[in-house]
């Protein structure tokens, strides 16, 4: 909550609002609804040996167990949306096929993580027989269920690789000096961390297939999936807070920056035909310079205050 905070305060500050920020606030406040859920279900018996459970239990923590999880694959898949936006944010009008592959598996992606939800609440009908079985009630294959949910884990690991990698394809063109290009591509490549929980996550999956323990063999799953989602927002707000940290540390003014939206033609030129937007996203602007059209065109190519 502080990071998104303090995203919130650094883009307000700046003036510099987007897509981005309000999808990352709608990941958390995804991601809390999800821990206070999950919270409840653990002291109600989750993470414990079923045999340890009586009835009532039992079927508290499965009923918390199932609702839970749309807010969780719905807060994974607006933190992705977020990052990509960002990610958009820094490319430049001339980056035309990093951009489609962004736009394109977010939508799939969102898309696929709405027909994740709609399964989970839908595989058994009335939907109370996913936590007491009672008679006339009938479910799906758990096989079913499963397999979406690797399918969907497994591409959530996939975006999550790109999006940490796409930027750095971009900024190695550009004309800084290699120290820069290695902080900035280890700075926006942090997603690399949410893309190995994704992984681990989707070797918990199978473990929903078997019903027997189904209250202590879930507990890899949702751990690793709270983790999946907290680096996912961690990892997305840190790029966005670095002008924060340059403020603290060098004293550097928040100052309301021009939309990312709009590229000057003078930084097209300097930066491989518009390959990258603006750093000034990522860093506070320096006015310590003369604001005349020379001085400005001279330090974007150098990349000295933006970088």
């Amino acid at each position: 909550m502080l990071l998104v905070s303090g995203r919130l305060y650094v883009r307000i500050s700046m003036k510099n609002l987007g897509p981005d920020d309000y999808c990352m606030v709608v990941a958390l406040i995804l991601y809390v609804i999800g821990v206070s859920l999950s919270t409840v279900d653990v002291a109600n018996g989750s993470t414990r040996h079923i045999y340890y459970l009586n009835h009532d239990q039992i079927k508290s923590v499965l009923r918390y167990m199932w609702i839970v999880q749309p807010f969780g694959i719905m807060a994974s898949a607006f933190g992705k949306t977020s990052v990509a936006f960002l990610t958009l944010r820094l490319m430049g009008p001339h980056v035309v096929w990093r951009k489609w592959i962004l736009y394109t598996n977010m939508v799939l992606y969102m898309l696929g993580s709405i027909v994740s939800c709609v399964i989970t609440l839908v595989q058994c009908s009335p939907v109370q027989a996913l936590w007491e079985t009672g008679r006339g009630s009938h479910c799906w294959d758990p096989k079913i269920a499963a397999d979406v949910g690797i399918f969907l884990t497994a591409y959530s690991a996939f975006i999550d690789f790109s999006l940490a990698l796409i930027p750095v394809t971009i900024l190695w063109s550009l004309k800084v000096s290699p120290k820069k290009k290695l902080g900035l591509s280890l700075l926006l490549s942090l997603g690399v961390l949410a893309g190995i929980t994704a992984v681990m996550k989707a070797l918990q999956i199978p473990a929903y297939v078997d019903p027997v323990d189904i209250t202590w063999t879930t507990f890899g799953f949702f751990a690793w999936a709270s983790t999946e989602i907290s680096l996912l927002i961690i990892c997305g707000c840190v790029p966005a807070i670095k002008p924060l940290y340059d403020r603290v540390k060098n004293g550097k003014p928040l100052l309301p920056v021009n939309s990312p939206y709009r590229i000057k033609r003078s930084y097209h030129k300097s930066t491989n035909h518009g390959q990258l937007q603006d750093f000034a996203l990522l860093t506070p602007v320096n006015h310590s310079t003369p604001s005349t059209h020379t001085t400005e065109h001279t330090s974007r190519s150098t990349g000295d205050d933006d970088v």
